[in-house]
């Protein structure tokens, strides 16, 4: 995107701040958004035009060798690539297999144009896993994820436990039951939603497990869940004190892939050392040997292109020359897996109720 593009783009989301505050004003509002709780409008992907609004990232970026593109299949977004856990044999990192993709900060005038979904308690998200025939079968969701807030015969929203249930968990419980943190699970893609606020530790990011309905199959199905079961990571490393989320500003919306759930918070004899990996919210899949992914990545890459995001690349597709070729000359030996994650958008609503009633 030009500078001129980009200053217009800027110069309209401060009108919208604008108006929004000036609206809140005449309706005597404490909060902004208090007149209303309809759902809000995060981000859709319906054609090729809304793909300007996201960054994607991989480890490719900093020497790995997974894939990952973001396009447009029949009207709804496709997020898919290649995860693989082979190493380059002079790579600056240790372990591999990370993909993502989040909606783009929206800088105006007065800041980054944020949402606020303070009145809001659940993140809905319409997905489908198009790999479902050939993809590792994930265990059932431990516990309380099966307590399901929606009536007993709609398995649509499998991530809305309850929050009285998930607030009486321990530490090591929550971090199991909103990552799956030390499940016994076979290698393959995870998916994981992530929510980045505007506090101030850009590091910060609110992360949970997408559970997919093996029910579901490769049919589209509404993920529901609770904002308050996100738990905060910094640097990748799940964060010893967690904080309730700045609800009202979250920046970006994403959805990462990798091919190994996190290790379990605190002390365990059988784990290795904590991981960091970059400051932008890549889950520990990834790390550097004696170095942050941060600065694995400084060394790899050259200064940032024009109209490069602060995270990822620029957002564009990439091309993939052979996404399952036989690994290279001098790499360590690993193993390639596809991911591919239909994706029509994500809201945030009111009730789970709400979210099983949406038109996408």
């Amino acid at each position: 995107m030009s500078y001129g593009k980009a200053f217009t783009a800027a110069l309209g989301r401060s009108l919208e701040v604008v108006r929004d505050g000036a609206a809140s004003v005449m309706r005597l509002e404490v909060n902004p958004g208090t007149a209303t709780k309809k759902p809000i409008h995060l981000f859709s992907i319906k054609s090729q035009k809304d793909l300007d609004g996201f960054a994607t990232g991989s480890d490719k970026d900093i020497g790995g060798l997974s894939d990952v593109k973001l396009g447009v299949d029949e009207g709804h977004g496709r997020f898919f690539g290649t995860l693989s856990n082979q190493l380059p044999r002079n790579a600056p990192i240790q372990r591999t297999g990370y993909a993502g993709m989040r909606t783009r900060n929206r800088p105006t005038l007065f800041g980054a144009q944020t949402w606020d979904t303070s009145l809001h308690s659940y993140l809905a998200l319409r997905v489908r896993n198009s790999l479902f025939a050939t993809s590792p079968r994930p265990p059932a969701p431990p516990s309380p994820l099966s307590q399901i807030d929606a009536s007993p015969g709609d398995r649509s929203s499998l991530n809305s436990g309850r929050s009285e249930s998930f607030s009486s968990l321990t530490p090591q419980q929550r971090a199991r039951a909103a990552l799956g943190h030390g499940m016994d699970e076979p290698l393959g893609p995870k998916f994981f939603a992530n929510i980045q606020t505007d506090g101030p530790v850009t590091s910060d990011l609110f992360q949970h497990r997408i559970w997919l309905d093996p029910a579901a199959g490769d049919e589209w199905q509404t993920i529901v869940i609770p904002f308050d079961r996100f738990l905060m990571l910094n640097t990748g490393t799940l964060a010893d004190s967690q904080i309730k989320m700045m609800r009202q500003a979250v920046r970006t919306v994403g959805i990462s892939c990798i091919l190994e759930a996190p290790r379990p918070p605190g002390p365990d004899a059988n784990a290795a050392p904590a991981e960091k990996s970059d400051v932008n919210g890549a889950p520990s899949a990834l790390r550097g040997g004696g170095a942050s992914i941060t600065q694995a990545a400084e060394a790899a890459e050259a200064a940032p292109r024009e109209g490069e995001d602060d995270w990822g690349r620029d957002g564009t597709i990439r091309p993939s020359d052979q996404p399952d070729a036989s690994p290279l000359r001098g790499i360590k030996r690993g193993q390639s897996f596809r991911f591919d994650l239909g994706l029509m958008g994500a809201k945030a609503v009111g009730s789970v109720e709400e979210a099983l009633e949406l038109e996408w």
